[in-house]
Parts: structure tokens; sequence; C-alpha cells
């Protein structure tokens, strides 16, 4: 059970650009591959701080499992974010929780090698790092791409 005034990243999954289901090829679409994709993230929390205006930062480290290092051309770094419904928060159904859907749209690099797995760091921190979480995606393969699109 998710305390009041914590939160938690729940689910991150790489999906096609033009889509939302969670794939572990996602620059490939029916026509080949593509030069990109979109991490989506879904974070629940609690009572207290789902609705709190608080500022938090949203990270999402990419990392190329064939180098074993970090890709920061497909990272996205320090997203500033708010608990409010401004900032795309709602309600949770009954369960007295917030919860927040959001996919961030990565461009593929063009020289990147193809056939290389990756996965997802995410990390959600407030400026007191009282609330901290990070969830990893399931890893992926990116294909090489001639900057095509679907």
């Amino acid at each position: 059970m998710l305390a009041p005034n914590d939160a938690m990243i729940t689910r991150v999954i790489t999906t096609p650009h033009d889509g939302d289901v969670a794939t572990c090829r996602p620059n490939v679409c029916c026509h080949g591959p593509v030069n990109k994709f979109k991490v989506c993230v879904e974070i629940i929390a609690g009572s207290y701080i789902g609705n709190s205006c608080l500022p938090y930062t949203l990270s999402l480290h990419c990392i190329d499992e064939c180098l074993a290092e970090p890709n920061k051309e497909m990272s996205v770094l320090g997203k500033a974010q708010h608990f409010s419904k401004n900032d795309g928060w709602k309600p949770n159904g009954c369960k007295g929780t917030y919860v927040k859907w959001v996919c961030f749209p990565i461009e593929v690099p063009p020289k990147l090698p193809g056939c290389h797995v990756f996965h997802y760091i995410v990390t959600l921190c407030d400026k007191r790092g009282t609330i901290a979480s990070f969830r990893h995606s399931a890893p992926f393969i990116l294909a090489a791409h001639e900057n095509a699109d679907c």
C-alpha cells in the first residue's frame, strides 16, 4: 500500500511512436525501421502528494546493454514536473491515490549500430530526496534506420 506522502513509478514501456502497446522492437513498423519511438511511464502518488503541486524531477536514462554504457542521445534528463492536475495527475478511482501516464518521444540517432539491446532506468526524485523511486524498462532492441517514417 502506498503511503499518502509517497510516489512510485509503476511501469516503464517502450512503444512505437504512433502506438501505446509495449514492444521489444519499438522503432520497427510494418514498413521497416524508423527513426523514433516512445518511452511511456506510469506513476502513482499517495492521496497527500498527488495533488499537492510539489515539484519533482523525472529522468529517463538510456543504457546500451551491448556497450555497457549510457546513451546520452536517447536519454531524457531532469524533466521538471509537479504533482498537479495541470501536469497530468488524475484521481485513481476510489483508492485515494493519483496516477499519471506520460510518454516521451525518443529520436534514434542515425549512426546507431543496428541490433543493439537497450533498456531505460527511470528515476523520480523531489528536491529533498524524501520522495524517490526508480524502475527499469524491459530490454528492447533497436534496428538501424534510414530516417524513414511508417
